[in-house]
Order: structure tokens, then sequence, then C-alpha cells
């Protein structure tokens, strides 16, 4: 698939990009547009097919991108598709094998997930559940996410994190509240019964 002007293969067994990640994407470029800086490090939490992480690589102004993801199929697309946009990088790419945080060391100007965020009971337990499977209430992994992020954030540094109405989204605030945490800004797109938000987060 083409996205903008990278190229992104997807193989079986990996999280194809959909709505979701073109929001995340457009939300990114917002973010490292308006940065105003140069040098930013970028991380992107389970990667999949490299396409947010990539997109971040491409900006002049990021210096390096950490792309993680516990599926080692995920980075070796991710790597695949490094190689066949390597024409249009700016940034020093690095892949590790992390569940969340797991295998994550160093801060981060720019942390990205693109959670699953649909609630367990909703979903079928099949192979390709764990990309979507947020917890029970569809956002449990997300708070988990943002509690490990912490440590690993620059002082001002900037989250970027999925989110849908199908999960408890007021579970999902008053843990971003509980953190010291505050929501920025908010891109939101509709798509059929569901609201899909790709949500700013920093330090209050």
């Amino acid at each position: 698939m083409t996205c903008g002007r990278l190229e992104i293969r997807v193989p079986e067994g990996v999280y194809e990009p959909r709505e979701d990640s073109l929001l995340a994407r457009a939300a990114l470029g917002e973010i490292i547009e308006g940065a105003g800086k140069s040098g930013l490090t970028v991380l992107d939490v389970g990667t999949g097919s490299g396409i947010l992480g990539l997109s971040a690589a491409s900006y002049p102004n990021v210096s390096s991108v950490t792309m993680s993801d516990i599926n080692e199929k995920a980075l070796s697309a991710a790597r695949e598709n490094l190689q066949k946009n390597r024409a249009e990088m700016h940034a020093k790419c690095t892949f590790i094998r992390s569940d969340l945080f797991s295998g994550i060391r160093g801060k981060f100007g720019i942390i990205i997930f693109n959670a699953p965020y649909l609630p367990h009971s909703s979903i079928d337990t099949g192979m390709e559940s764990r990309a979507w499977d947020g917890g029970e209430e569809g956002t449990e992994l997300s708070i988990r996410f943002l509690d490990g992020a912490l440590p690993h954030l620059e002082e001002n540094g900037e989250i970027l994190l999925v989110a849908s109405s199908f999960g408890n989204m007021l579970q999902l605030r008053k843990g971003i509240e509980r953190m010291g945490l505050k929501i920025e800004k908010t891109f939101k797109e509709h798509y059929f019964f569901e609201d899909i938000a790709a949500l700013v987060i920093s330090r209050r």
C-alpha cells in the first residue's frame, strides 16, 4: 500500500494500517512540524508495519526513531519497509523487540502508541485479537502504556495515543489526570458507529 510518499508492505500476521493509523499519522505530522526545534527523538511503541515510525523518520527535524513491537514479524516488516523507503528517511532508525517498555531505555521527545482499543468482550480470540484487545474496558492497556511512558518522556515531551469511543473513555481520562498528565489536543474522525481519536498528551 502507498501512504503519502511511503511504500508500506504488510505481511500476514502484522496489523495493516487502517483509518486509525492514518489519523495518527496526520496528528503526528502536526506535532513534529509544530515542535519548532530539530533533533527530535521519537519512540513508536507497537510499531506494526512501521508506518508511524517511518513517517516520523521522514521529517528533517527528527534525528532518531526507535520502533518497538512484541511481534517479531512486525519488526521484520518494519525493517523491510525502512529499506523500501530509505530515500525518504532523514532519521536514524532502531528496532527493538519489547512488550510495551520492557526493552526500552532512554528518554524521547515524542512517544507514539496506536493502541489496541477495543473491549475484550467485543472481539474474538483469534490470532489477530492482540492487535485490537485493549482490556476489559478497552482502555486498560492504554493506561498501562501511559504509566510506563512517563519515565521515558522528556520534560516537555508529548505522547500520541489512539483511542476509540468503544472503549471506556471516562476511565482513560481519569487515568490521564491521575498520572499528572493532560490532553493538549484531540484529533477525531467518525467512522460508521465509532469515533477514533488521536490524543496529544503531555505533563500538566
